[in-house]
């Protein structure tokens, strides 16, 4: 679970913006990988750094890293690195091939994080197409969303603050009656 562990600290970094320290546990995961020959660990470890080069608007190698999943891995990717294509393949011009991975993205969804990435890339696609019609909807859209997840995130902390209040009601309670049984059996003893 250690690899795992470390996999989500990556991720962690990456999400809170400490670009190095995520770069660096990415490389020593991806060296563990490589090294134990874990073939499914090291592709998502890869495709996952290749959305931190993506943040760090490093496109031409997260492209590359991205398209190397697929010749040297044989491995499908996830509908946020297929978005991250569109997105790429958008900003540097080539429409077809944005369009294409666009619609794959699409296809693959399959959780509010995938939609999210491709509203983004569908965004800049419209944008730089001049749909500024579909760009405004789009964006709107991602307006919902977030206000969306923000009240997801707080029913769910609600949610796990009742559930541990509910959690220690029932720890005392049952150690209340555990004390009241060991006076029961002092008395009878």
């Amino acid at each position: 679970h250690k690899k795992y562990a470390y996999f989500a600290l990556a991720i962690a970094y990456n999400n809170n913006g400490n670009f190095k320290e995520s770069e660096y546990v990415y490389n020593e995961l991806i060296d563990s990988a490589a090294l134990n020959c874990d073939t499914t660990f090291l592709v998502e470890v890869i495709e996952s750094y290749s959305h931190l080069l993506w943040n760090n608007l490093k496109h031409y190698q997260s492209k590359q890293i991205l398209k190397s999943i697929q010749i040297n891995y044989k491995q499908p990717l996830s509908a946020v690195s297929l978005a991250h294509l569109a997105d790429i393949y958008t900003k540097e011009n080539i429409q077809d091939s944005a369009s294409y991975y666009l619609s794959l993205a699409k296809l693959n969804a399959s959780c509010h994080r995938d939609s999210i990435a491709i509203m983004i890339a569908d965004y800049n696609y419209s944008f730089i197409n001049e749909d500024y019609k579909k760009a405004i909807s789009i964006q709107q859209k991602r307006i919902d969303n977030l206000n969306t997840s923000t009240k997801e995130i707080w029913d769910q902390s609600v949610m796990t603050l009742q559930r541990d209040y509910f959690e220690s009601q029932t720890k005392n309670a049952n150690l209340e009656v555990e004390s009241k049984k060991n006076q029961i059996l002092l008395i009878i003893t």
